[in-house]
């Protein structure tokens, strides 16, 4: 027995000189076994490259293997191939029910238990105490000696706690990956295939104690020992100068094999020592120069770049936008290096300190530009659909079937069911608010659409509800079982798996896969068929696992749900590549290169190279630190790992044989600056003749596949939009045109670039059949057609409406103050009591009385369903006691009389403009309720003035009037004035004046010593109407009584004098009042005459702080866009209101 150490630098040809050993000597000795032993992700290539190197093609005695494989041969042979090895997903699970069943003896780490991620950490943890040998009563020593005042003894207290019990539960039933060699270290000597075996380790940088122990067992057995080390051979072998050394791993782990040689006796042969100069730099001055001094002490410089004729550049730095841009070049490199330099993919490799940053744009990218990929990242499968069906269907049950849970279900496109009738479903529960498993197993009766008016017929709404229930039944024979098996506090995780194992059975869950799996094979994507083909294994080895580990334990469907979350987070699915001919993009640490030619390493940025410190433990770095100065040792330090980290780089850039290519982005995913490495500067230093070129966009676009031009193209679109049209931009698109794949869409592309919006509207017969010759409505229609033409299309034409969702909304909340209003009003009435002399008590009985009944009489079974409905209703009661008392008060301060609560009223327009008289069938009907219509009498005259509640902020504005977007209130007043005419011919009726009331609980901001009354005034000063008064002193006389100064019932203010102020007053003369009902009336019928016309131009207005578009709800549809020629908005004059008289004046024969 002996230990052989082959050494030498990168590229040096340690890995061929020791397998060519290995070759000779099996072909010599075939009796005898060769093991080569490589990390995991390693085994494949390194078996093609022995079989490859062997004339025969074929290897008999040399078995290629990593650490575990070669556990699991050992165990085979001794008849342990039964061993039940517990792997991450397990130690996940088990973790997560003890961390549960002892959380309450928890400290440190109580909190975040159910934190995503957080038990992962821990299994991370344990697995780190088990590789590097440091048992439950190692922890527990340590934890003796530890201040009880630092955090990290509560952290180490925790874990100690849970890694006793995680080895308790493991005794006698399970090893895990980490004990795995602890066991074949044991049995070594029972082994018949190890007795006088070769074994040669290579790849390694270093080992843990774990595999330290178990190689000191093999050296007992084995016949040779070879092991290969990546260092200087100039220099001291053994010694090293600290961790700060380049080659600090290799010196260390040659120094400990060979003192663990030197006490077991076994003989240590010279080591054979490997000069890098003849190996894989021979040819490239560049690069081996680069191998020879990156890292190392003493300062090093190319000063000239060697000639290099027809071959890639051996070394080059880039600088680009961003890591897209940065991934993006490296397409456009590629394609370069294929068609300038014949290389093929699967010469190039992609390597990064962030690869999963690049890894979000690689799918687009590299599809793009045809280029084959594979991303040497394992899959996760926390939110593959088959997990999240599996969730949700959980979900669903704990929160019995809420509407969020029932459709995360539906749309996982497992559930058996449609998208268009899950859409369908989805609509009526939302509109009768369908939630709990009592309401989907109750048969629906209602009709669907009531609330939008969009049955066509009674028919028609008894076919869709059959449907609807057709499905309804159909969802709960399927998911009944598993319900009934999961309801209840407590059932086992046993009866839980088999329920979920039984749902997937009934819905033929491995077919479905299936066949998504063949779907993406036929589209070419091998990497998610890869994933599907694995999906369902993975869940049912996981519910397998979860049965043997926890079987007849209880649980909730909460906890069950947090078990199957932590077997999912550390369940990955490893896929292989496409091809043999791909680029590679992968990790600088993880990733293992060999026989690449070029390699292009994307991120040097700092805090990526070196990449800064891992948070994502539960020992901080200071932990660790102070840790390892009570020599425990454990994984690295960040300031291990940055000196650590350069080794890793060393291996990456030192791994290609013709060009390493350089990126760093000025920008991060996010658009934050980012600072270039410090390892550019240092390159840049060593080869002076290097400069760091800045690129653009455009500089990656000089080799294009037809993906690459359609990206080109529509970058040429917006610039030719603009008039910039190039000449390749119009090759682009000649060429793009004449591909039978890309013609189509470039048609498309290129219409919609110069759409361009004409105005053009319906023409007359068109409107005329859409909407009708007579326009039976109300006012609000045509403030709406005023506010933008093309929304009303939408509203009224196309009659297109928002989906109705059993919610309580402002306008329901409006619905019941009026309702409640009226109902208290006519209470008044009917108990012959008067707004004038009736009590607070009186107020308060009727109210309560009133809203009760208002409330019964109405659809509000959402307020009755929630604790919100309930605080809805209390919080209505609560404004409608307010606005009662104020409205009493203001009536109190005047003279008038509420005549009329919610007066109906339907009026007909003719269509007539000046002297021209239209088709006598094209009329207006105009209906409309008005919500109270106060009055005052006298021998002669009768004045009126209309309120109108409001429970919004809507303020009446005579710049809105004019621009036809308030026409509301003059409108209520037109038809009050006519009514009370035709009653009282005899008598001369006048407006007083029309008001909107908002219905609102204010709160006023007043001193700590405010007495009640102050509070009141100030109260019913916020409570004021806003709108339009008479001026006429004896009508102001008659609304405010004692007016002094400012009104707190009408908006009116009055100067010391008596006369109105400029200021604070909103009035109109008789004759003001007047001209504006005429106007009203001719706005209504032009807007009329417009629709009818057929107007549908989308030119929302925009006046002061209004815009059309601001809360218009078909804005996902209209397609309005300012960036369109011919879209605008129209934009409409802020007038002073002596203008908006003068125009009015200037206009009043048109409307006559």
């Amino acid at each position: 027995m002996a230990l052989h150490f082959l050494i030498g630098n990168s590229g040096s040809g340690k890995t061929y000189t020791l397998h060519q050993t290995i070759l000779q000597q099996a072909k010599k000795d075939p009796r005898r076994m060769f093991y080569v032993v490589v990390p995991e992700q390693f085994t494949m290539q390194t078996q093609k490259e022995l079989v490859l190197r062997q004339p025969e093609q074929a290897i008999m005695n040399v078995d290629v293997v990593s650490f575990d494989r070669l556990a699991y041969r050992i165990f085979d042979e001794l008849g342990k191939g039964s061993l039940s090895v517990l792997e991450d997903t397990g130690k996940n699970l088990v973790l997560r029910k003890l961390a549960e069943d002892h959380k309450n003896s928890l400290t440190a780490l109580k909190q975040n238990i159910s934190r995503m991620g957080y038990i992962d950490q821990m299994k991370s943890l344990i697995s780190e105490f088990m590789q590097y040998g440091l048992t439950p009563k190692d922890l527990e020593d340590e934890l003796l000696a530890l201040s009880k005042n630092g955090a990290l003894y509560y952290k180490l207290k925790d874990m100690l706690l849970l890694y006793r019990e995680f080895d308790r539960y493991l005794k006698d039933r399970f090893v895990t990956s980490e004990t795995l060699l602890s066991v074949l270290a044991d049995c070594v000597g029972e082994s018949e295939l190890l007795k006088g075996a070769v074994f040669a380790f290579d790849c390694f940088t270093g080992f843990t104690p774990v595999q330290m122990n178990l190689m000191r067992e093999l050296m007992k057995v084995s016949g040779e020992f070879y092991v290969t080390a990546c260092m200087d051979i100039q220099g001291e072998l053994y010694n090293d100068r600290g961790i700060q050394e380049l080659f600090y791993m290799s010196r260390k782990m040659v120094r400990s094999l060979t003192g663990m040689a030197g006490r077991l006796g076994i003989t240590i042969e010279q080591p054979k020592l490997l000069d890098g100069r003849l190996g894989r730099f021979s040819k490239n001055q560049v690069l081996g120069f680069l191998e020879e001094h990156l890292f190392r002490p003493g300062y090093y410089v190319m000063e000239h770049a060697p000639e290099e004729r027809d071959r890639c550049p051996a070394l080059s730095v880039y600088s680009l936008a961003s890591p897209k841009e940065e991934l993006i070049f490296a397409a456009a490199k590629i394609r370069e290096l294929l068609e300038c330099y014949n290389y093929r993919y699967q010469d190039i490799a992609i390597v990064s300190g962030c690869a999963d940053v690049y890894e979000k744009y690689a799918k687009e990218v590299f599809e793009t530009s045809g280029i084959p990929y594979f991303s040497d990242e394992k899959e996760n499968v926390l939110f593959h659909p088959f997990t999240e069906w599996v969730r949700a269907a959980l979900w669903m049950v704990e929160k019995d079937f809420s509407y969020e849970s029932v459709f995360r279900y539906l749309r996982t496109g497992l559930s058996g069911f449609e998208p268009d009738e899950i859409d369908v479903v989805e609509n009526y529960v939302l509109e009768r608010g369908i939630r709990g498993f009592r309401r989907w197993k109750e048969k629906w009766v209602h009709l669907p659409g009531t609330k939008t008016s969009v049955l066509k017929s009674q028919e028609d709404g008894l076919q869709k509800l059959c449907k609807l229930n057709s499905f309804r039944e159909r969802f709960v024979t399927q998911i009944m079982d598993f319900r009934t098996a999961l309801k209840g506090r407590k059932r086992t995780v046993r009866s839980m798996s088999e329920a979920l194992y039984q749902l997937m059975l009934s819905l033929h869950m491995q077919e479905q896969l299936k066949e998504k799996q063949e779907q993406f094979e036929a589209e070419g994507q091998e990497v998610q068929a890869a994933v599907y083909a694995q999906i369902y294994r993975v869940v049912i080895d996981l519910l397998d696992k979860i049965v043997d580990l926890l079987g007849e334990e209880t649980t909730t469907v909460r906890e069950y749900a947090d078990i199957l979350d932590a077997g999912f987070t550390a369940a990955k699915i490893g896929t292989i590549p496409p091809g043999a001919d791909c680029v590679i993009l992968g990790d600088i640490e993880r990733t293992r290169l060999d026989r690449v030619k070029v390699v292009i390493f994307l991120g040097l940025n700092d805090g990526v190279v070196p990449k800064q410190a891992d948070r994502g433990s539960l020992l901080s770095q200071y932990d660790r630190e102070l840790l390892a100065d009570r020599n425990i040792e454990l994984a690295s330090t960040a300031r291990e790992q940055v000196f650590l980290q350069k080794f890793y780089l060393y291996l990456n850039m030192t791994k290609p044989s013709d060009a390493l290519i350089m990126t760093c982005g000025r920008m991060d995913s996010l658009g934050n600056a980012r600072k270039p490495s410090y390892l550019v500067g240092a390159i840049c230093r060593m080869f002076p003749f290097l400069q760091v070129q800045e690129l653009t966009p455009e500089d990656s676009d000089r080799y294009l596949t037809a993906g690459d031009v359609m990206k080109q193209y529509v970058k040429g679109l917006i610039l030719a939009r603009e008039g910039q049209i190039t000449g390749e931009w119009k090759g682009f698109h000649h060429w793009l045109l004449a591909q039978p794949v890309w013609a189509d869409q470039t048609r498309r592309l290129f219409d919609a670039a110069f759409a361009c919006f004409d105005g053009e509207g319906l023409n007359t017969e068109t409107a005329k059949r859409l909407y009708g010759t007579t326009l039976q409505t109300s006012v609000s229609r045509f403030e709406s057609f005023a506010r933008c033409a093309y929304a009303h299309f939408l509203e009224y034409g196309l009659k297109l409406k928002e989906r109705p969702e059993f919610t309580f909304e402002t306008a329901d909340m409006g619905n019941v103050f009026h309702g409640a209003l009226e109902c208290y009003s006519r209470k008044v009435k009917n108990e012959n009591l008067s707004w004038f002399d009736i009590t607070k008590e009186q107020q308060k009985r009727l109210l309560k009385e009133a809203v009760t009944e208002t409330v019964l009489s109405m659809d509000t079974s959402v307020l009755e369903d929630s604790s919100r409905g309930r605080y809805m209703i209390e919080r209505i009661h609560k404004i409608l006691e307010r606005s009662v008392w104020a409205l009493t008060a203001q009536i109190r301060r005047g003279v008038f009389h509420p005549g009329e609560y919610e007066t109906l009223f339907r009026r007909e327009l003719e269509l007539s403009q000046g002297q021209e008289r239209l088709n006598e069938q094209e009329k207006i009907i105009i209906r409309g309720r008005i919500d109270r219509i106060d009055t005052f009498e006298n021998e002669d005259q009768i004045y009126l003035k209309v309120l109108d509640y409001k429970s919004g902020k809507k303020k009446f504005q005579l710049l809105n009037l004019y621009y036809g977007l308030q026409l509301q209130l003059m409108t209520y007043m037109n038809e009050a004035l006519a009514g009370e005419r035709k009653k009282t011919p005899d008598k001369d009726v006048i407006p007083a004046g029309v008001l909107y009331y908002h219905l609102e609980n204010p709160m006023v901001e007043l001193s700590a010593q405010a007495s009640s009354e102050d509070i009141e005034k100030a109260v019913l000063e916020e409570l004021r109407p806003e709108g339009l008064i008479n001026q006429d002193p004896a009508v102001i006389e008659k609304l405010d009584k004692d007016l002094e100064g400012k009104s707190r019932v009408i908006p009116v203010t009055l100067k010391k004098d008596g006369t109105l102020s400029s200021r604070g007053c909103s009035v109109a003369s008789r004759d003001q009042f007047e001209k504006l009902g005429r106007f009203t009336e001719a706005k209504i019928k032009e807007s009329a005459r417009q629709i009818l016309k057929g107007e549908i131009s989308p030119k929302p207005v925009v006046l002061n702080d209004q815009d059309g578009c601001q809360y218009c709800p078909f804005a996902g549809v209209c397609q309005f866009d300012l960036r369109i020629p011919g879209y605008e908005k129209k934009q409409l004059e802020n007038l002073a209101e002596e203008e908006i008289w003068r125009r009015m004046d200037e206009e009043e024969t048109e409307w006559k």
